[in-house]
């Protein structure tokens, strides 16, 4: 069985702006290197948003006879009055084959109500429904690509 460390930078409102992650075998020998470096819009105090996520690098090297490398950019378009995320970007700077954006849309009070994803190639969205007392849990999740569904599902992060 191995072991990971982890080490974390923050800035000064306790953001993660660097997540530095060292995997390691049973024998100690280096397996994996995993940094996740995160980049925030200047706080806004007078609103209480001091968390609003521009851009995450998640670079990972794996020890295979040779180090090998793989970097993901993924931006991040926030709503800069109420914190909410508008909208992310997949490799943003990438070709084609690579880049997803995806937009989220909300109601006057909030709650997602879809989803689009576009690349080069296509363009989906999910529709979210709110029918249930209070309006507080999904009810229902239309999907272009499967028939509707039943949902109890607590998206989390969007």
């Amino acid at each position: 069985m191995g072991e990971t460390y982890d080490s974390y930078t923050y800035d000064s409102y306790g953001n993660i702006t660097l997540d530095d992650r060292r995997t390691y075998d049973w024998l100690g020998n280096w397996i994996e290197h995993d940094t996740d470096a995160r980049s925030f819009d200047p706080a806004d105090t007078t609103q209480w948003l001091v968390s609003l996520l521009r851009q995450e690098t998640h670079t990972s090297v794996s020890v295979s006879g040779s180090a090998q490398g793989i970097t993901r950019t993924t931006s991040f378009t926030p709503n800069t009055s109420n914190g909410d995320l508008s909208s992310m970007t997949i490799e943003p700077n990438g070709d084609a084959s690579v880049k997803l954006t995806r937009v989220f849309g909300r109601d006057s009070n909030g709650r997602l109500t879809t989803i689009t994803d576009t690349s080069s190639s296509s363009s989906r969205t999910a529709t979210y429904r709110y029918q249930d007392a209070d309006g507080v849990y999904v009810s229902s999740v239309i999907d272009p690509l499967t028939t509707p569904s039943e949902s109890g599902v607590i998206l989390v992060g969007v």
